[in-house]
């Protein structure tokens, strides 16, 4: 609901325009770019903590439960992600600028936003428990 009453507030603001489409058209290039980097990153981790013997089972399994719902987490990014390129895509070559398509834009975006920082927190508490599983081991 909150990006929704962002995404409302906005569109008040300002409707959705050609410098508008071209700054979010370009922070979620970047974005996407990086998310396709974090699932190697994630893929990476998960195969790292079920082969390590420092972890014990239990909490190598939530650990790999947690990685598993992070990748779909960063999975449903790149899905909005994809979705919001495309939206801006027709707006640009269209130039109906809309009420209705400047709200589902914005709404995405900051959809994606929130998404990701459940996606960070989430990373930041497996490798912080790593990092603490490692001092504790040397």
């Amino acid at each position: 609901m909150v990006p929704y009453f962002i995404a409302i507030s906005l569109v008040q603001i300002r409707v959705i325009d050609d410098d508008v489409i071209n700054i979010v058209t370009i922070i979620i290039s970047i974005l996407t770019s990086m998310l396709f980097t974090m699932l190697t990153l994630i893929l990476d981790m998960r195969k790292r903590v079920l082969s390590d013997e420092n972890y014990d089972a239990s909490k190598a399994s939530i650990s790999a439960k947690l990685l598993k719902e992070t990748y779909y987490s960063i999975m449903f990014e790149i899905l909005i992600s994809v979705v919001i390129l495309i939206m801006c895509f027709v707006e640009i070559f269209s130039k109906e600028y809309s009420f209705f398509s400047s709200i589902i834009i914005y709404y995405l975006t900051f959809t994606l936003l929130m998404n990701l920082f459940m996606v960070l927190k989430r990373i930041f508490n497996i490798i912080d428990y790593d990092i603490n599983l490692q001092d504790g081991n040397k």
